[in-house]
């Protein structure tokens, strides 16, 4: 071990947003989704993966990343969220700053169903008299 740091001594706490698998779903359906980036393995990527995902392993991430737009949202994906969160918080750290961890990763995504609805509106207009 090269060394540790306390919890208590931390002073930068950044939270690594999470999204589900449904509302990536519905966000894919409408055309309005973040970009994908799947950090599974070639040989995962062969069994499945989203349309236009764009494809780095985990392990070449950190010399991969150039080549992504850090002014587009990103969602990250693998096969269960583990290793996504790795690379969603790599990307946090080289100045992504709108980077979203996929809940459950493609297990998820091609085992859920998930109900057609909208995001309700709740906004509501002030009446005045």
């Amino acid at each position: 071990m090269a060394g540790y740091a306390l919890a208590d001594s931390l002073q930068e706490l950044r939270q690594l947003t999470q999204v589900s698998v449904c509302d990536l779903k519905s966000a894919l359906k409408r055309g309005d989704a973040p970009g994908v980036l799947d950090v599974r393995t070639p040989g995962e990527w062969e069994l499945g993966h989203i349309e236009g995902a764009l494809a780095i392993p985990l392990p070449r991430l950190a010399r991969g990343m150039g080549s992504l737009p850090k002014d587009r949202p990103m969602a990250v994906l693998c096969g269960s969220g583990y290793r996504s969160s790795l690379g969603a918080s790599l990307l946090l750290a080289n100045g992504f700053s709108r980077v979203q961890n996929v809940m459950g990763g493609m297990a998820a995504f091609q085992e859920m169903k998930c109900p057609e609805w909208q995001a309700a509106n709740l906004v509501f207009p002030i009446e005045t008299s």
